[in-house]
């Protein structure tokens, strides 16, 4: 499933991981990971080149990773465990006292895995349980499930949202050969929590397995962010509407600060160039490391004033709209077709209509004129 592309695939703050490094750990884990496909494993960690070896050994041995949230509660990740049937889990020392808790709130008789124990392990070919040959027939079928990811949606406890490889690959194909925007060559930032399907597959999972690999950002902060942009080389940035709003009013901050520049913001706004916006603007690019093609925004509706803003600052954005349920795009703009306020067509796969409802439906005071359903792969 993952091929050795011979370049780095996982940067971090202090490390940059090989592909046949990568290959490796993935089988040192594995090693320690149950095989099955009954077997389901929760990955349960903040973001770490460990969480990405865990989640692919569990794929590697034929069973179905499940994400949680490393915030969760002891309760929230009790009651995924029960609900799941999950029996092992994969955490780092940071979250183990949680998961202990969790653990005896179930009622024991689940095992617990150490990301730290395995993560910085000197590797070498002797350590791998399996040569190139037999790496390069691990796959899965299609139709088998790949993940289980807990949302909460609007109401009730959270549900188990079963999604196979068919319903994951469907997305990274729309996405990198119908429409080209993920290629071997834009390292994606992950920044997000891998929990959620957005991130997971569109910071993790879709770079790793078309050989850009990938830059983690160690923390939230602006200078972690531009730090991790500027050493990772990183072509695709993907982000949620708050995220967003916090770069752009820091932008606008700096630009107003100046006649000069608030000119020359409102011509590039007058213009609508987008080479022209890059070139006066070229100074914040070389800071976001002068690589990024794409900035994708997804998760909420983002505010169309930003989305003008961003555009006229030179960055290529990128909006789509989707639920965990269709793992997790339904529709998204494509590139040099961007509209404030949209976010774009169907994937071309997917089949949308709207059904129209009766007027005078009303829903947190709003009228509902129809619902929207999709279908696809």
């Amino acid at each position: 499933m993952i091929k050795d592309f011979h370049k780095t695939a996982i940067i971090t703050a202090t490390a940059e991981i090989s592909y046949t490094d990568l290959l490796s750990y993935i089988d040192l884990f594995a090693k320690h990971t149950p095989s099955g496909a009954e077997n389901k494993v929760v990955i349960f960690s903040e973001n770490r080149a460990g969480w990405i070896y865990a989640f692919f050994s569990v794929w590697k041995n034929g069973g179905i990773a499940i994400p949680v949230d490393a915030s969760s509660t002891a309760q929230d990740l009790a009651y995924i465990l029960k609900d799941s049937g999950c029996r092992h889990v994969w955490t780092s020392d940071e979250r183990q006292s949680v998961a202990q808790e969790a653990i005896a709130l179930v009622g024991g008789g689940i095992r617990l895995l150490s990301i730290d124990d395995y993560e910085n392990n000197d590797i070498t070919p002797a350590d791998s349980c399996c040569k190139d040959k037999e790496r390069a027939s691990w796959s899965r079928e299609e139709s088998e499930t790949a993940v289980i990811i807990y949302t909460s949606g609007t109401m009730g406890a959270p549900k188990g949202v079963m999604l196979t490889f068919a319903n994951l690959f469907a997305n990274i194909r729309a996405v990198s050969e119908e429409v080209c925007i993920f290629n071997s060559e834009r390292r994606t930032l992950i920044l997000l929590p891998l929990h959620h399907v957005l991130p997971l597959q569109g910071s993790m999972i879709a770079p790793i397995l078309l050989g850009a690999g990938v830059a983690i950002s160690p923390g939230m902060t602006g200078p972690e962010i531009m730090d991790t942009l500027c050493r990772g080389k990183v072509g695709i940035f993907i982000g949620v509407p708050r995220l967003w709003q916090t770069l752009y009013s820091g932008i606008m901050k700096q630009i107003n600060a100046s006649a000069v520049t608030r000119a020359l913001f409102r011509f590039c706004a007058w213009a609508k160039c987008p080479a022209l916006s890059r070139f006066i603007f070229q100074s914040l690019h070389k800071k976001m490391g002068g690589h990024i093609k794409f900035c994708v925004s997804g998760g909420a509706a983002l505010d169309a004033e930003i989305g003008r803003g961003l555009e006229t600052l030179g960055l290529n954005l990128l909006e789509g709209y989707g639920m965990t349920e269709t793992a997790p795009i339904i529709a998204f703009t494509r590139p040099g077709d961007y509209i404030p306020g949209c976010v774009g067509r169907p994937l071309p796969s997917v089949e949308c209509k709207i059904i129209p409802s009766e007027m005078g439906v009303m829903e947190n005071g709003k009228v509902i004129v129809g619902e929207l359903c999709a279908k696809g792969p």
